[in-house]
């Protein structure tokens, strides 16, 4: 009867330090991981996702299986700016053009421009495409980019953006 007590404590203690082992060992991990994505995860632009908006999208995808058209711009903030120059790209162009631009590129784009661009510029530079664009707003754009962007960067952008 000993040996049967002595045997339960000693796989009680057992599991009992293995479950404190697994605890610490998970939260511990779990902290580096944070502390090393913290630099890498944008501050100002984090929008936290929740399950309830994944699963919302995910059962638009299988109901729907055709790709959706995306949306046409919403001014910025109700915003509404006269056209005073000739368009170098009305905003059908533009939304053609951004139709043809590959996932990886989109990607590369969306990766620069968080990273690098404040939050605020790039509302600014969204704002000044959403009814095509002039050249002056060419220019604007292209200077906000070129403050952020280094030119090994800024020629990347342009470079990808030049292909479609």
């Amino acid at each position: 009867m000993k040996i049967i007590l002595n045997m339960t404590k000693l796989v009680l203690s057992a599991m009992l330090i293995t479950v404190v082992s697994l605890l610490t060992t998970w939260s511990i991990i779990n902290l580096y991981i944070q502390s090393i994505s913290k630099p890498l995860t944008p501050t100002s632009t984090y929008i936290p996702v929740t399950l309830n908006e994944v699963l919302t999208q995910l059962s638009q995808i299988v109901s729907n299986p055709t790709p959706a058209q995306e949306p046409e711009a919403i001014p910025v903030m109700s915003q509404v700016v006269e056209q005073s120059e000739e368009l170098l790209f009305s905003a059908e162009e533009l939304n053609d053009k951004k139709q043809n631009i590959t996932a990886e590129d989109r990607m590369e784009i969306y990766s620069l421009m968080i990273t690098k661009v404040p939050a605020d510029q790039v509302q600014k530079i969204s704002y000044l495409l959403e009814d095509g664009f002039t050249m002056d707003e060419l220019i604007q754009a292209s200077m906000i980019l070129q403050s952020y962007l280094d030119e090994t960067e800024y020629a990347k952008l342009i470079e990808m953006l030049m292909k479609y």
